[in-house]
This record gives structure tokens, sequence and C-alpha cells, in this order.
């Protein structure tokens, strides 16, 4: 089947790099020749979410020719991030992951000064730690204790005695 236009008139598919999509009085389509991205732009992001829209934001800071693509309106309800909230935390077994989530915060930072909004609330957290989890409570105390991660290791009793909900 033959694509329409957003107008619902049939448009002939892009070929050798004419693409025609405006009709004339009388209906005679005039060819123009289409432009390819690759002649204005360096970097295509396919996605708007909030890694896209990152992307975007950097790579445009370091002066890249970026287009950012979007199937959907800005704003939309149907990707990972559709929701208010999102959460960075340091808080992990991997020293990799941690230095990530150090960087991100200065990222957030950074994109507060220039915006001059308010955009991250940075709060504690509590972390429990099963005993058959994927990491254990050592891993957490060391990949902190490398990063300059103030942070406390707390005994199932010292836990319930301070958050008795956790029984």
């Amino acid at each position: 089947p033959r694509p329409k236009s957003p107008h619902g008139r049939l448009r002939q598919r892009p070929r050798g790099g004419i693409h025609t999509e405006r009709q004339q009085a009388g209906g005679v389509h005039r060819p123009r020749k289409r432009r390819s991205i690759m002649e204005s732009f360096e970097v295509a992001v396919v996605g708007m979410g909030a890694l896209g829209s990152a992307a975007t934001y950097h790579l445009a800071r370091r002066g890249a020719k970026v287009v950012a693509l979007e199937q959907y309106e800005l704003g939309h309800v149907r990707g990972a991030s559709q929701a208010t909230s999102r959460i960075v935390r340091t808080s992990s077994g991997s020293t990799a992951y941690v230095r990530l989530a150090q960087s991100a915060y200065r990222d957030w930072a950074d994109l507060e000064a220039e915006s001059g909004e308010r955009l991250l609330t940075i709060t504690g957290g509590v972390i429990l730690i099963p005993s058959d989890g994927p990491y254990s409570a050592s891993d957490f105390t060391t990949a902190l204790t490398e990063c300059d991660v103030a942070h406390e290791l707390l005994s199932p009793a010292e836990v319930q005695a301070r958050w008795p909900q956790f029984r």
C-alpha cells in the first residue's frame, strides 16, 4: 500500500533522492529534492524518554550536530519513565554502579544550576539485604567505603529497634 500524507492524499515513495508530497493545482505532484538527515546531523537519537533526552542534551552541549526522534508526543505515557518520580541511589554492591550513580548526582546538579530549577530531592534510604541475595552486606560496605559514601551497617535487631514496622 502507498503511504498517505498527513492530509490523507496518497504520496509517492521516495526514489532516487526525490520526495513528492505537495500537490499543485490540477492534482499534479511537484517533485522536490529530499534532504538527507546525514547531510545536516552527526548523530540521531531515537526515543526521547529519560535516556534519549539526556543523551541528546549532552551531545548538543559537547557541540555535536544532533537530531532527536520520538514517535509519540513529548511527555507521553507509553514509555518506561512516564511517571513523575525516579530514584538515583548509590547503595549497591558494585563499585562501578556506585560511581555511576555519583556521576548522575553531579549531572543532576549541573542541570539544576543551568536551568535554575530544583529537579532532584536527595534523601536517605534503607536497603534490606537478604542473606540469599545476589550481593552480600560486605559487597555493599566495600563498594560504599571505596567510593566514600556515608553508610551504616545494622544488624536485624538494630533495624527492628529503629524501625519497628520491619519486624
